[in-house]
């Protein structure tokens, strides 16, 4: 954000020195701040257009935007330029509702006043359930995933995140409120396996946002190429004898979700090694990922590249 405002000549001297990096830092904070007061103010509905109507002035500006195209150019090599244009709108339409929405996570999960999430869970999930089992969720960077935890939270299940923390220090703590205001325990992914373990051997769930590239993965398919993939979700399961349970989040409208809970991602042939298990799982997982991305390509969050070489 600061680099768009003041441009690209910050960088390097935010690199060099600490006191120029803080001010920036201070400065980007300050901005969302004040956007997120702003944002507050305004009805969900409202708050959520008009996130959408900024990003889609802007957002074509960043260099974000490049990396948007290149995984839509990758996972969709067949579609002509109109269609990859309109595809990359509707992400920074999406990106922009997120963004409005934030502020108001909490009612748009929790008015029982104005239900704008509604939950749909899969029978064997609520089988699952009722044994008292810790889950293991995998979802994906689709429609608004943030909503996924408050469902979490409605149907009882108590659970924890491994997150990236944003590297202004101050603007994390701001948007860690907001996430945690769901119901969600949040882990430092870089410090998170020790106290995610001890999470699950407690009894409570996991969840992982796992449809990014992970350097430390494995290969697995991808839309037909192999992305390096989380395989700590499926291992866990493996591990305390759980399921790994997909879920997708719509968007139904303005401000308004719809969370489905799958049947669990098992492996193709429990005969094989646990090893083999393991891949079986993801792939499966992937493959769920796959579907909805191609059914909603515009509610996708490709941030980040999915393969090596893009």
């Amino acid at each position: 954000m600061p680099q768009f405002i003041l441009g690209n000549s910050f960088k390097k001297s935010a690199d060099k020195y600490a006191i120029v990096r803080n001010g920036l830092w201070f400065f980007e904070a300050a901005i969302f701040r004040l956007l997120f007061t702003i944002l507050s103010i305004l009805p969900p509905e409202s708050a959520s257009r008009l996130g959408q109507k900024v990003a889609m002035k802007i957002g074509p500006r960043l260099k974000k935007n490049k990396t948007f195209r290149r995984n839509i150019e990758r996972a969709f090599p067949d579609i002509t330029p109109a269609e990859q244009a309109s595809i990359l709108r509707s992400i920074w339409a999406n990106v922009g509702a997120i963004l409005g929405e934030f502020p108001h996570l909490r009612s748009i999960c929790y008015d029982e006043n104005n239900p704008r999430l509604t939950i749909v869970a899969a029978e064997e999930v609520r089988a699952l359930q009722k044994t008292g089992r810790p889950l293991i969720i995998a979802c994906a960077h689709l429609s608004n995933w943030e909503v996924i935890g408050a469902a979490l939270s409605r149907l009882g299940i108590p659970c924890a995140v491994p997150y990236t923390p944003i590297g202004n220090p101050w603007l994390n703590r701001m948007i860690s409120r907001y996430r945690e205001a769901l119901g969600v325990r949040l882990f430092a992914r870089q410090d998170s396996m020790r106290p995610m373990m001890q999470h699950i051997a407690a009894g409570n769930s996991l969840a992982f946002v796992m449809d990014q590239r992970v350097d430390n993965g494995q290969p697995v398919d991808f839309f037909g190429m192999p992305k390096m993939t989380t395989v700590v979700p499926a291992k866990l399961a493996l591990r305390y004898d759980t399921c790994v349970i997909p879920v997708r989040v719509l968007r139904l409208g303005t401000a308004r979700y719809q969370v489905n809970f799958y049947p669990p991602a098992l492996p193709d042939n429990p005969d094989v090694s646990e090893a083999d298990k393991t891949l079986q799982i993801t792939a499966n997982i992937n493959r769920h990922f796959e579907q909805w991305v191609r059914e909603q390509p515009g509610e996708w969050f490709p941030s980040k590249r999915r393969w090596d070489k893009i």
